[in-house]
């Protein structure tokens, strides 16, 4: 299969995903997924401290924030709705057997968030970039 091939192949799904609504819905479904795994570990008894807990925190709430950030069209929304959902993970440990809130927790999780923003924006800047660009070397062309 050809390069060309697999890009006819791979556009219509950047097209579907280019309209907010599925954004929104993979972020919730995101979310559900952020209070049921620890839920059911818990419940499982299987929920065991981890020395890398805090990383997959932080790798947890930047996908939580790169989510957040391509499908809310005001960022500081959705950084805040980020930091809400952080807060009431940890207020919901509380409620789990074998789990427990921790501030270090909270602290990696807006870790994460603080580095899927700049990512998110960095790479937007880069694609806005580009475009201008080429708009530029288009335009000498003509």
């Amino acid at each position: 299969m050809s390069s060309h091939d697999r890009i006819r192949l791979i556009g219509p799904l950047f097209a579907i995903m280019r309209r907010r609504r599925w954004w929104w819905i993979a972020l919730s479904l995101y979310v559900v997924g952020i209070f049921l795994v620890p839920t059911l570990a818990a419940h499982s008894g299987t929920a065991a401290a981890s020395s890398l807990d805090k990383v997959y925190h932080a790798a947890e709430y930047f996908g939580l924030a790169v989510l957040a950030t391509t499908a809310a069209r005001q960022r500081s929304r959705a950084f805040l709705l980020c930091v809400l959902i952080a807060v009431v993970d940890e207020a919901h440990q509380l409620l789990l057997p074998l789990r427990q809130a921790d501030v270090l927790d909270l602290a990696a999780d807006a870790a994460g968030i603080v580095l899927g923003f700049a990512s998110t924006h960095a790479v937007l800047l880069w694609c806005r970039a580009r475009r201008i660009l080429a708009k530029r070397r288009s335009g000498k062309d003509k």
